[in-house]
């Protein structure tokens, strides 16, 4: 499913003459590819020496729990979405990176079908940009950072067969005054732990979206002007019977834009309820009654 447009760069043209109510829905993916032969039991460890780094005492135990943070992500996330079971290698640095005996040992003591391996294993900060400002005494510099995330993943099969997944992912973290640009220090990693956690977690979901179902988290706007004045009653006491019986209430409204607005409404309450089957069917039926932004970025989910 490609990712959709941010619904905040379209709300203002909605908000301005409708009420909104968010949901906070969740949206099933496939995975890109396909594992042949398929996995029923997978095996994830680390070959990445973070002792070898000489990172202060500080840094070394937050990459060693970062570390392990992933491998049981990935446990979690691809237990939660399929019925693939995953055995955790325990231990650091465990795995000789370039041993292929020793893969295979682990493949054949987890009686797994692949392996997956953190080869490299990089969480910093980014300086992505320094905006300088003239001020009453001369010049200020704000520097801005992204926190970014590098994993090296490798898949090895029973066969042997093994490919290198390097995966990047990063996002806006904060900004600071600075004297210099050049110069500055960026925030200390060490100091945001709980970020840092955060876009491993990130980093591995990518990753996983190569081979493994998911689901990703969408907010959600649903119309609740007075066309569907009892809608967010229901919605907060949560009697969505009722609030999708409102929403098909107004599908025959002779107003093709109030029409469109129901339909777009029961998209979401469908995707809501876990009802996927119905959520394309009803965003068809919105666009043809009154083509909206709403819809049309919802529908990119569902390409």
């Amino acid at each position: 499913m490609k990712q959709p447009i941010s619904f905040l760069l379209i709300l203002p043209l909605v908000s301005a003459c409708s009420s909104m109510y968010n949901l906070q829905n969740s949206v099933p993916y496939s995975p890109r590819r396909t594992l042949d032969p398929p996995a029923h039991r997978v095996a994830v460890a680390s070959s990445y020496d973070v002792l070898k780094e000489s990172y202060r005492d500080k840094k070394e135990n937050q990459f060693l729990l970062l570390i392990d943070g992933a491998l049981q992500s990935m446990k979690t996330q691809v237990e939660r979405n399929s019925d693939v079971e995953v055995k955790i290698q325990r231990g650091r640095a465990v795995v000789p990176s370039k041993e292929d005996s020793c893969f295979s040992a682990i493949i054949a003591m987890n009686e797994a079908d692949y392996l997956v391996l953190l080869d490299s294993f990089k969480v910093f900060f980014d300086q992505t940009e320094v905006v300088v400002t003239k001020t009453d005494d001369g010049k200020s510099r704000e520097a801005f950072y992204d926190i970014v995330s590098f994993v090296n993943y490798r898949l090895v099969g029973k066969s042997g067969s093994s490919e290198s997944f390097p995966t990047s992912v990063r996002k806006f973290h904060s900004s600071r005054n600075v004297v210099s640009g050049l110069l500055a220090a960026g925030p200390d990693i060490v100091a945001n732990h709980s970020d840092a956690v955060e876009i491993v977690e990130l980093n591995v979901k990518e990753f996983l979206r190569n081979f493994f179902p998911g689901k990703d988290e969408r907010v959600r706007p649903v119309y609740t002007s007075k066309d569907f004045a009892n809608l967010s009653a229901h919605l907060k006491s949560g009697d969505l019977s009722a609030a999708v019986k409102d929403c098909e209430s107004q599908t025959t409204n002779a107003d093709r834009k109030i029409a469109a607005m129901a339909y777009y409404n029961l998209a979401v309450l469908a995707e809501h309820m876990g009802a996927y089957e119905k959520v394309r069917g009803f965003l068809s039926d919105s666009q043809r009654m009154h083509a909206t932004p709403l819809a049309s970025q919802m529908e990119e989910d569902y390409l």
